[in-house]
C-alpha cells in the first residue's frame, strides 16, 4: 500500500497567500481576524512574516461564546506587542464601534511616520483649513 502525504495546506490557502504577499504594499493598516475562543491558534503563522512592520489590528471575532476574562488577557497581549486589539461579534455588529477608530488612528500615525517636508506642511494646512471651517 502506497501511502500518501496528507497536504493540511489547501490550494486555496496558498493562493490567498498568494496575493496578501502581492497586495500587501498596496495597503497601509492591516486586520488580522482570528477566533477569540482559540486567539492562537486561529493564527495564520505565516501572516506574521508576509505583515512584518505594517501597522495591525487583531480583531478577535466570536466575542460573545468566548471567555470574556481570557479574552481581555489575550487583548492585553497583543496590545503590549504593539498592535491595537478589538473583541467584536461580526454577526451582530457587537465591538465594531471600537474598530473604525483604530484603523483611523493606526493608518493616520502610520501616514504621519512616512511624510516628510512639504507633503507634511500641507497636509498640516489643509487640516487646519478645516478646523476652522467646523468652527464657524
Amino acid at each position: 500500500m502506497v501511502s500518501q502525504g496528507i497536504q493540511w495546506f489547501p490550494g486555496h490557502m496558498n493562493k490567498a497567500l498568494k496575493i496578501i504577499r502581492e497586495d500587501i504594499k498596496k495597503v497601509d493598516v492591516t486586520a488580522e481576524i482570528i477566533d477569540a475562543r482559540i486567539p492562537v491558534s486561529s493564527r495564520n503563522p505565516e501572516i506574521e512574516d508576509i505583515i512584518k512592520n505594517k501597522p495591525r489590528i487583531i480583531v478577535a471575532n466570536k466575542r460573545d461564546v468566548a471567555n470574556k476574562k481570557e479574552t481581555e488577557k489575550w487583548l492585553n497581549f497583543y496590545n503590549k506587542k504593539g498592535y491595537k486589539s478589538v473583541a467584536v461579534n461580526c454577526s451582530t455588529g457587537e465591538g465594531l464601534n471600537k474598530f473604525k477608530p483604530y484603523v483611523k488612528a493606526v493608518s493616520y500615525t502610520h501616514l504621519r511616520a512616512h511624510e516628510t517636508g512639504r507633503n507634511l506642511v500641507c497636509r498640516l494646512l489643509l487640516e487646519k483649513k478645516k478646523k476652522k471651517k467646523k468652527k464657524k
